[in-house]
């Protein structure tokens, strides 16, 4: 499996669950809703991770199940940014962005950079992540690049590798110490304290234990917090780019399409998330086939999707459903919104090739020119 090219996958989208190399592959739209709502479908990452953003990562609500999955996720509800917010400030970076454009240039660029610094400095966390500071936002959408780079997964070890960069050199090393350090700042900015709900909070009087409680519980909660805002960087750091990139590339296609009618038309047809990856905690049925416990599952998005009245199925469904559908949408509009009131659109007939990735389509590049 491979997202170079997206047809090859349509004809799984009529098989029922099997088998292959890569583990079971579960790919009909009703197989897919069942297989993302069950709970013996489990996305919890296997082993002790070593270094700091494989550490960083374990704690991510994508990344767990059970009862510290909802408490993630719902502080990662907390923290999204309104979403008509975020279309605004992503189309106004744009348009400053391309203030020095001329001739043609690659849209890719913004596409992984501005969704991310428009979330920085959105999220409000820490005071120098706020939107007074666009050099802060800045750094901290470098530093989740950094991160992305050490943690996702390339093409070249298999599907169910997941394991990051799969070149296993001297690359592969400095991308994870990169993304180690990376993880570490990235948590030191976005960290901020938590007053305590009751005015005042316990006091001296109340005795050195309690005070100690309330100190670390905020700093717990804090913590927690840290960790949902970088969770949401690197959740919509490439997906949005791909999104962004896909929804660009389809406009060639469509001269008359507004950047909604293009991110809709992304979401539906190439949609920027091929993939997800559980494994089966106990014997479970999907479609009629049992798979045995301990398997590692594919559910094939990209075949799954049902139109109106349905979601797009690129975010997912069940407990594990993306809790930024609405802001990875805004922020991809503002983008290519951006972009197609400045006159730009995509030079005709250009090659498109796609980054080596297993449960991606991001473009490598979507060359754009004035019309």
């Amino acid at each position: 499996m491979s997202t170079a090219d997206i047809s090859r996958y349509a004809p799984l989208r009529y098989q029922p669950v099997h088998e292959n190399a890569e583990g079971w592959v579960v790919a009909r739209p009703d197989d897919v809703a069942a297989a993302l709502s069950s709970a013996a479908l489990i996305v919890g990452t296997a082993g002790q991770p070593s270094g700091a953003a494989r550490r960083l990562q374990t704690q991510m609500a994508r990344f767990t199940d059970g009862p510290a999955h909802q408490r993630r996720r719902d502080l990662v509800q907390e923290l999204l940014p309104d979403a008509a917010h975020l279309e605004r400030d992503a189309r106004s970076m744009t348009s400053a962005e391309m203030a020095g454009c001329r001739g043609r240039w690659d849209a890719m660029d913004l596409a992984r950079r501005v969704p991310c610094a428009v979330l920085a400095a959105s999220l409000g966390t820490a005071p120098e992540a706020a939107g007074t500071a666009p050099e802060a936002a800045d750094r901290l959408a470098g530093l989740t690049g950094q991160l992305c780079v050490a943690l996702t997964p390339r093409t070249g070890t298999g599907l169910a590798s997941g394991d990051g960069p799969a070149d296993g050199g001297g690359a592969a090393e400095r991308d994870a110490a990169e993304g180690d350090a990376a993880a570490t700042a990235l948590l030191a900015e976005l960290a901020a304290p938590v007053r305590p709900r009751r005015p005042g909070g316990p006091s001296e009087a109340d005795g050195p234990a309690a005070v100690a409680g309330q100190h670390e519980r905020a700093g717990s909660r804090g913590e927690e917090r840290a960790v949902a805002a970088v969770s949401i960087l690197f959740q919509a750091r490439d997906a949005t780019a791909g999104l962004i990139g896909l929804a660009l590339s389809a406009a060639a296609g469509h001269p008359q399409a507004t950047a909604a009618d293009l991110v809709r038309l992304a979401e539906r047809g190439d949609p920027p998330v091929q993939c997800t990856r559980r494994v089966a905690a106990r014997p479970v049925t999907i479609g009629g086939v049992t798979i045995p416990a301990g398997a590692l599952v594919w559910i094939l998005l990209a075949t799954a999707d049902r139109g109106d009245p349905w979601p797009p199925a690129t975010f997912g469904g069940g407990p594990h459903a993306c809790p930024a559908r609405l802001a990875a949408t805004a922020l991809a509009r503002g983008v290519v919104g951006a972009i197609l009131d400045g006159g730009w659109r995509p030079v005709p007939g250009q090659p498109v090739s796609y980054e080596p990735r297993p449960n991606l389509r991001i473009p490598v590049s979507v060359l754009l020119e004035r019309s």
